[in-house]
């Protein structure tokens, strides 16, 4: 699906797309819209959404796991991403 994504990107094409895998969301879209009761709770920059947990447990939406772990650590920069986890750790233990 991502490849899809990407090609009609090329061809300047808007995509919308239903998912509840939000690693794969943040891996390909640089908007997102969260919903719940047909109501919109978030729209924004990846990051800008998922430093909200609260407003994703209200609509019932789980961040993508290395997410979810950096915000159980108590970590408070929003992590997308392995690398950007691993940029974190590396600067918390220097």
């Amino acid at each position: 699906m991502a490849k899809i994504l990407e090609y009609l990107k090329t061809q300047q094409k808007i995509c919308i797309v239903v998912s509840h895998d939000m690693r794969f969301v943040t891996e390909n879209f640089d908007r997102i819209v969260v919903m719940a009761n047909g109501h919109i709770l978030l729209d924004g920059a990846p990051k800008e959404v998922f430093s909200n947990p609260q407003v994703l447990k209200e609509a019932f939406v789980t961040p993508p796991p290395i997410t979810d772990l950096a915000q159980k650590l108590g970590w408070e920069t929003t992590i997308l991403s392995i690398s950007e986890f691993i940029e974190e750790l590396k600067k918390r233990v220097q």
